[in-house]
């Protein structure tokens, strides 16, 4: 039986760097539980966030406090927004060279 319940919830995307095989063991527990692997992520981190009595304790007093290297986050309507204004997400990309046909002096 699997020890993570998934449910839906609203979603922040956020960049992170993980040890290989902690990446590759997401991956087979994705699989066996038949959940996307972001969702292991966030249901581990919640089930610990829970479990840890420090954690909870710290996280009462730690209000207003910022780490110093925080996750970086982008919300699903940022792009949308973007786009309404003009800006794209990425940078535009510049189309390859195409020979152009030019008619032949008579």
């Amino acid at each position: 039986m699997a020890l993570l319940e998934i449910q839906t919830v609203n979603k922040v995307t956020a960049t992170i760097a993980l040890d290989e095989s902690i990446a590759h063991r997401t991956d087979q527990y994705a699989l066996f539980i038949n959940a996307p692997s972001d969702e292991v992520v966030s249901k581990a981190l919640e089930y610990v966030f829970s479990k840890d009595k420090d954690f909870l304790t710290f996280a009462q007093t730690a209000d207003g406090k910022k780490p110093e290297h925080p996750l970086r986050l982008r919300r699903p309507m940022e792009a949308a927004e973007r786009a309404k204004r003009g800006r794209r997400s990425t940078p535009p990309t510049t189309p390859a060279s195409t020979p152009v046909a030019t008619p032949k002096d008579k």
